[in-house]
């Protein structure tokens, strides 16, 4: 959502989207299958503002997944409890 809101500001501010701006893209992008509908729509339509001049978007910045994907703080939170009782360790018997 942040490289969607930065579009517009750099759009608002007479800017341009450079190359170093669409590089730093692939990586902010990692979490936006986990998006809401509506969002997702938002962001891709603004992510094809900052490829508008030079062709669109690669496909791979909208598909992002597998183990490498970013998880929310919930998930993140849920990860660590489960694995909390094999990282203590057991009293001897």
């Amino acid at each position: 959502m942040a490289a969607a809101l930065a579009v517009a500001d750099i759009q608002r501010e007479g800017g341009t989207i450079n190359e170093g701006f669409r590089r730093h893209a692939d990586a902010w992008m990692i979490a936006f299958p986990k998006l809401p509908p509506d969002l997702q729509k938002t962001v891709k339509t603004m992510m094809e503002v900052a490829w508008q001049g030079i062709g669109s978007p690669p496909r791979h910045l909208f598909e992002r997944s597998g183990p490498f994907a970013a998880k929310t703080f919930r998930e993140i939170v849920s990860d660590l409890e489960g694995r909390l009782p094999q990282m203590l360790p057991r009293p001897p018997s």
